[in-house]
């Protein structure tokens, strides 16, 4: 064979070689990499609620998935600012306060612990942390009127089934959460008396997983809350 074509295919050869090891490492350095994850709802809502934030409104709904699940607009035939987020805390909710604050709202309708109890924490535990938002509030929004609401009743059949809550929890907390609501000078707003069953616990009409509210459970609520709107 010529010299010429030896050198050929000898270039060819290495070409193929570096080509293919480059391939090699490109694809060790990418196996297995995955796309950045995408952002939760919770945190969706959380990023919307923090830029919409230089708006005012009057009225602000803030809490967990109880409030997000109410189009309160609607059920109060006013603006308001819907504050809630799936599965929020106590903690996660003065996590956020700066965008509630930027509202600069006369009404601040506040209903949050749910979750908190559902994690483990004691209803004792879950009032002084309740106590201890409502401070902040008070500080923070010092001319708006703050309503706390009671925790919303459960149905213990359904909830005990993956959750260890039970509704004495539940009223309990409410009893030291009244307490506290009074000691801050908020009004309170006993919502579980008008969604509870014979029983004390959440009326079945209301709801069909035994925490969660129906339309016609907002709408109940939405009724004992109108004469607090400013």
């Amino acid at each position: 064979m010529p010299l010429a074509a030896r050198r050929l295919r000898w270039i060819a050869a290495a070409s193929i070689a570096v080509n293919l090891a480059a391939l090699a490492v490109f694809a060790a350095r990418h196996h297995g990499a995955r796309p950045p994850a995408l952002p939760s709802r919770e945190q969706a809502r959380a990023d919307m609620f923090h830029a919409i934030a230089r708006a005012q409104r009057d009225v602000v709904m803030l809490g967990d998935s109880l409030t997000d699940r109410g189009e309160w607009w609607e059920l109060l035939g006013r603006p308001v600012a819907n504050r809630g987020i799936a599965a929020d805390t106590i903690a996660d909710v003065r996590a956020r306060l700066d965008d509630v604050v930027a509202l600069a709202p006369r009404t601040v309708f506040v209903l949050i612990g749910v979750n908190d109890l559902l994690e483990g924490a004691a209803p004792e535990t879950m009032a002084r942390d309740h106590a201890a938002l409502l401070g902040e509030l008070h500080r923070r929004l010092p001319g708006a009127r703050i309503v706390v609401q009671s925790l919303l009743p459960i149905r213990d059949e359904v909830i005990a089934r993956d959750e260890p809550l039970a509704s004495t929890t539940v009223r309990r907390a409410n009893e030291l959460v009244a307490h506290g609501a009074a000691a801050a000078g908020a009004d309170w707003v006993d919502v579980a008396a008008h969604l509870t069953d014979a029983g004390g616990e959440l009326d079945p009409r209301y709801s069909s997983d035994g925490l969660h509210l129906t339309g016609a459970g907002y709408q109940v609520w939405a009724d004992v809350l109108r004469p607090y709107l400013p």
